[in-house]
């Protein structure tokens, strides 16, 4: 892949010293990386449902179960796969899941500055590793499928990028479509996004060559060309997961699991308002704003530099940056629904990438010499929450660890693999493991389910007893519904289970979505009053038998 912006330094060298360096630079800051966020890593077990969703998940998956029709589940089955593997060939812990996350993000980090680095000079690539490292580190949501799925796009977009510099070499398109593949079974609307914007970007490209030639020669062969040669790439990776999804699966659970609740139901129950950056802090909300800063500066510099004679010589910057501009629009349109932090951080990485191509691009005059002004202050503006975020954490670690009373360490656990659980927890799963043997089911419920926000499912997977009903994880307007509640009591009926977990933590926390309205369906309250009793209760957990 050739140079954009050639660098001084290495002017004397050839493109393959040039590239030999950027691979042994990316691979530096990948170990720098990696040190960095095992060290700074969170070293207690607290999210109980989005990370006890893919932990459990991925262990129910290991034991022979099959995701959609044994267990309910929103995500694809890319990342339950990759981290059974990883329990497989390490064991079943959450050190080893946390590892697969780490080293994930590391990945894209450094997979940022390789990138950036075929663009711009070294010091924009450098730029582009920092930022993406700060915020990988402070979003602390593990196994989250969206790092692998960002990971993969970035290895689509260097792929892709390389195309739209050479599009003689459409092999380039093949492996890019390839990772779109794979990128199906990790997260499949981002996967369809990114389709989609590299679909309309070869587009454009073709047909702007064709234009500039000014031959009477019709695009349409090369388009078909390059479009055959992504297709085919996401074709040899998703065709095996169909296959294996269509012989394992009912149709309906798939197309219900994967497709109707996402699109019908989770926006519903799932929504929150944007951040107003006029309310609260300035410094907590203007993340969610930064990518507008950069996306307004990028259609500044191509509306204002298209004549400028060195962005003529290099042309390419112009068809890369329009290509990461419409690929950030699309993700942060993905992200409305539930605009959290941890919801951008694909938007932020590609825009921490767009905004240093951009930057090293600005020609010398004194209006884009201000406007490199704006970018630096709103870098530094994106660098202030991650460390403060880091800051912050830390002290709460340390808190908790001189409080003898809160956490306990987790050498009982052996799941938990060195990380602290809370005192409430660890004795419900305490009384789980000394009272029902292995092999024998329980149900971890709410203490209520008329009205779900979310549920410990991580207390599965760190107590060693498995799911009595396929619904472990009991979201809104599922576990809410008179037909799920059935079904678990039919489960819990047919499983002979007679110790029962509940969680109260999350009964009174409302959302500003349906999630806080009661379906006033009580089946399942009903029947566990009737058949079990509480036999003891700590903090947030309550313990029940059944009767005799």
């Amino acid at each position: 892949m050739q140079d954009v912006i050639p660098e001084n330094k290495f002017g004397v060298l050839p493109a393959e010293a040039r590239e030999k360096w950027r691979w042994t630079s990316a691979a530096l800051l990948f170990g720098v990386s990696l040190a960095i966020l095992w060290i700074l890593r969170d070293r207690f077990a607290f999210n109980y449902y989005d990370e006890g969703v893919i932990a459990y998940g991925a262990q129910r998956l290991l034991q022979g179960d099959v995701p959609y029709r044994d267990f309910w589940v929103l995500y694809p089955p890319g990342q339950f796969l990759a981290i059974a593997a990883l329990f497989k060939l390490f064991g079943s812990s959450l050190i080893v899941e946390r590892a697969w996350d780490s080293a994930l993000r590391a990945a894209i980090a450094s997979l940022g500055y390789l990138i950036t680095a075929r663009l711009t000079p070294r010091r924009y690539a450098l730029l582009t590793w920092a930022m993406s490292l700060l915020w990988l580190q402070a979003i602390r949501f593990y196994g989250y499928p969206l790092i692998p799925a960002l990971l993969l796009t970035l290895v689509s977009i260097a792929f892709f990028i390389g195309f739209l510099q050479n599009r003689a070499i459409v092999r380039n398109l093949f492996m890019a479509g390839l990772f779109i593949g794979v990128l199906v079974a990790f997260r499949h609307d981002i996967a369809s996004y990114v389709f989609l914007v590299e679909g309309l970007a070869i587009f454009a490209a073709l047909l702007i060559d064709y234009r500039a030639a000014r031959s009477g020669a019709r695009p349409w062969r090369s388009l078909l060309t390059a479009g055959a040669a992504l297709c085919a790439g996401i074709a040899v990776a998703v065709l095996p997961l169909l296959v294996y999804l269509l012989a394992s699966v009912p149709m309906t659970d798939l197309l219900e699991q994967l497709i109707v609740f996402p699109a019908t139901v989770y926006p519903l129950v799932r929504s929150l308002p944007y951040p107003s950056i006029f309310r609260g802090s300035l410094e907590a909300a203007f993340p969610y704003y930064f990518h507008f800063v950069v996306l307004a500066v990028t259609v500044f510099f191509v509306a204002g530099a298209k004549h400028s004679a060195r962005l003529h010589k290099y042309s390419h910057v112009r068809r890369v940056v329009f290509f990461l501009a419409l690929l950030i629009g699309l993700l942060f349109l993905k992200s409305l629904v539930r605009p959290g932090l941890e919801h951008l951080i694909h938007v932020f990485v590609l825009t921490f990438l767009l905004g240093a191509v951009v930057w090293a691009a600005l020609p010398g005059s004194s209006l884009f010499q201000l406007v490199g002004l704006v970018l630096a202050i709103a870098f530094c503006a994106m660098a202030i929450y991650p460390l403060d975020a880091v800051r912050t954490e830390f002290k709460r670690q340390q808190k908790l660890l001189a409080d003898p009373t809160n956490p306990l360490r987790s050498g009982v656990l052996p799941r938990a693999g060195g990380l602290l659980v809370r005192a409430d927890q660890a004795a419900a799963i305490d009384y789980v493991r000394a009272h029902v043997p292995p092999g024998e089911k329980i149900f971890v419920g709410n203490g209520r389910h008329d009205k779900v926000l979310l549920n410990d499912v991580l207390f599965y997977f760190l107590s060693e007893r498995d799911s009595a009903t396929r619904y472990h994880e009991l979201h809104p307007r599922q576990a809410t519904t008179a037909s799920v509640q059935q079904t678990i009591i039919d489960d819990l009926e047919d499983q002979h289970v007679r110790v029962v977990v509940l969680y109260v933590g999350a009964d009174f926390v409302r959302e500003p979505n349906e999630s806080a309205i009661s379906s006033h369906v009580t089946l399942l309250d009903d029947f566990l009053k009737k058949n079990y009793q509480v036999v003891g209760q700590v903090g947030n957990y309550r313990w029940l038998e059944k009767r005799n």
